[in-house]
């Protein structure tokens, strides 16, 4: 896969970053969204990721969470 680097941050293609996630275009939630969606401290959702409770896929320093990847976390923690 190819990227343009500007200034400290790459660029992909869209269609590039289509065939990285599978040949489907899916939403990606930073921490921060998935936090604000569940209404919890962005430090507890950094915590599910690294117990391996919330997949989640490390790009450079930050983790990016899969829009799929967590509807099935909500689904499993349903009670």
């Amino acid at each position: 896969m190819s990227a343009l680097k500007i200034g400290r941050f790459y660029r992909i293609r869209e269609d590039q970053l289509e065939k990285l996630i599978n040949g489907k275009l899916v939403a990606i939630l930073t921490i921060d969204d998935v936090a604000e969606t569940l209404k919890i401290h962005r430090t507890y959702v950094a915590r599910l990721i690294k117990q391996n409770k919330l997949k989640a896929i490390k790009i450079g320093k930050f983790y990016r969470i899969r829009e799929d990847e967590f509807k099935a976390f909500l689904k499993e923690s349903e009670i």
